[in-house]
């Protein structure tokens, strides 16, 4: 499909979406047709070529990892990992990861994955597991993101975003869904729910679930009338959340904000946060990472320690997305990220021996 014919589709299929009085079988068409074309152009880019270029230009300690298993060709973002001594799964795999596919930047195929892993670098898809895990959106316009996993009790628990376009806002909600094998999931149940007009849709994103003396606490990014904050609810089970409050940011970087966050203990007393932030006012590039510990069961966090910008290397010369931190069994962190190079190209890559704080 020529560039012409694709730009007119884009038109009619946005237009289906905002325009309530267009027949339901018009606007089903023309996603169909929208979807295909989406996946047509994926397939096309990536018939031929390297899936892991840019690795020439990267120190030993930082590798860009091989996800071409999924079905984002390769090219992922908001990787979530969590080692697990003992095991995941029939597998006992030590490592898991939930992250989601965006060739090209192209939303459709962002819909969650799962991975394993014995040694934190080689993933796979699980034997007899499902790739993606959530299925993409089919009867409406909208998309699935920003997954993240929580292991209690033999079982591996995902939580992920779906928003969901209607008349002239969505709805946007978070998602649960659990597996005993790593294979067979659970049907997905929804856990919170907004509803939001286009212009304020950036709620309840990038999830971060944490058990504390058996309370459970939820962090999520939102970004209300251009003001993004992290904000902090708690519940005693993981499908009930009372009312949530704004967590206190202390120390980001000057005119930056919060955008994706992962959440991690240290130990019994501390809590790290891995924060990827953006400059306030552009949500697109020039994305860094910064740390933040909390002692107070993250109600306040103040960011220390070495702050990873865009820019460095050439697979993340544009922009650095969501990082997930992980301690393995030899007491070495290991930082998950993604990163943006000059071609619009996301993967996902891993640096070693990482200090937090």
């Amino acid at each position: 499909m020529n560039k012409v014919k694709r730009e007119l589709l884009r038109i009619g299929m946005q237009a289906a979406v905002r325009w309530p009085f267009f027949p339901r079988s018009v606007s089903w068409h023309l996603k169909k047709l929208w979807n295909k074309n989406q996946h047509e152009l994926a397939r096309r880019l990536y018939s031929c070529g390297n899936p892991l270029p840019y690795a020439e230009d990267l120190p030993q300690n930082i590798r860009i990892l091989d996800l071409s298993c999924t079905s984002g060709f390769g090219e992922c973002v908001h990787p979530c990992v969590r080692y697990i001594p003992e095991g995941a799964g029939k597998g006992g795999w030590r490592y898991i990861m939930a992250l989601t596919p965006l060739p090209r930047g192209i939303e459709y195929f962002e819909n969650p994955e799962f991975l394993v892993s014995d040694d934190g670098e080689k993933w796979r898809i699980p034997q007899g597991g499902k790739s993606p895990v959530i299925a993409p959106p089919s009867s409406w316009v909208g998309y699935n993101s920003d997954p993240m996993l929580h292991y209690e009790n033999g079982k591996v628990i995902m939580i992920y975003r779906r928003t969901e376009y209607m008349g002239k806002g969505a709805s946007v909600q978070l998602l649960l869904t659990e597996t005993d094998d790593c294979v067979n999931w659970s049907r997905p149940s929804v856990i919170m729910t907004e509803f939001h007009d286009r212009r304020d849709l950036a709620v309840i994103m990038s999830p971060a679930l944490i058990k504390k003396e058996g309370e459970y606490l939820l962090w999520y990014v939102n970004g209300k009338d251009g003001v993004f904050s992290v904000m902090r609810a708690a519940g005693g089970s993981v499908d009930k959340w009372s009312g949530a409050v704004p967590a206190e940011i202390r120390g980001l970087p000057q005119g930056t904000e919060p955008w994706h966050i992962d959440i991690t203990e240290r130990d019994s007393e501390e809590l790290i946060m891995t924060l990827c932030w953006q400059h306030a006012g552009n949500y697109r590039s020039g994305r860094g990472i910064a740390f933040a510990s909390s002692r107070d069961g993250g109600t306040v966090w103040n960011v220390t320690g070495d702050i990873f910008e865009a820019g460095k290397y050439s697979f993340c010369k544009k922009s650095l997305y969501k990082g997930s931190l992980i301690k393995d069994e030899k007491g070495i962190y290991k930082l998950y990220f993604s990163g943006q190079g000059e071609d619009d190209r996301w993967f996902t890559a891993v640096k070693t021996a990482v200090r937090p704080l």
